[in-house]
């Protein structure tokens, strides 16, 4: 394994360059800077170092960020995501109201197992579109030993509709049990919707632990496209 620099004066400038560039198993340091970019990761035991690796989200011990701003998607195993601030705003019209997943910050895609996304900065997703029902990590069908730890989740806007949910962290099984998960030690706040908001879920048929995570500020404003009041919490 080796280690692949980006940004600067480094070989790659992009971050998705870097991992088309790596193999199984390397390691990718990314230096502080904004990436115009969604990243995604579909090679195992690929890593993502921001220059805030190990140090939690919400900790005033953070440096420079290094932002990715159109979220990461992970298709593979063995994946770690690891001190980076993920933003994805989305865009107006794109997403489906009807839909319980819009923008993502980071989207775990089905029967990728050992994923672990770790002190990151996870924000301002769903912001540019009130059509989308924002996710902040998002773990799907057939996943096992995702490990979700010491992010910032925050500022997630979701619908202007009587329609699914805006959720910070969800675990979600449609036909593959998802074993062995941990949501612990997030900070997750500043959720907003018309319907509803959820800081952590597991639906369906899900085991692992959910633990020590600080929870505030979760909202429902507003009438619903029917006229009735706003949602649940």
């Amino acid at each position: 394994a080796t280690t692949v620099v980006v940004g600067g004066d480094a070989d790659h400038t992009s971050i998705q360059d870097a991992v088309n560039a790596a193999n199984a198993g390397d390691t990718i340091t990314i230096r502080a800077g904004t990436y115009d970019e969604t990243v995604t990761i579909d090679k195992p035991r690929i890593t993502l170092n921001g220059p805030n690796a190990g140090t939690p989200g919400d900790s005033s011990a953070r440096e420079a960020e290094a932002t990715i701003t159109g979220g990461v998607v992970v298709k593979a195993s063995e994946v770690t995501i690891d001190g980076l601030r993920i933003r994805n705003p989305g865009e107006q019209g794109v997403a489906n109201p009807e839909k319980s997943a819009g923008d993502v910050g980071v989207d775990i895609e089905p029967s990728n197992k050992e994923v672990s996304v770790l002190n990151n900065v996870i924000t301002d997703i769903g912001t540019r579109d009130d059509d989308s029902n924002p996710i902040g990590v998002l773990a799907s069908d057939g996943t096992s030993g995702v490990t979700v730890e010491g992010n910032e989740i925050s500022n997630l806007e979701g619908t202007d509709e009587d329609e699914r949910q805006t959720t910070g962290v969800l675990i979600i099984e449609t036909g593959t049990a998802i074993d062995d998960v941990s949501v612990t030690d997030n900070t997750i706040s500043g959720l907003l919707d018309t319907r509803s908001t959820a800081a952590i879920r597991f639906n369906g048929d899900v085991s692992g632990e959910i633990g020590n995570n600080e929870i505030s500020n979760l909202n429902t404003e507003g009438k619903t496209a029917s006229g009735a009041p706003g949602g649940f919490t």
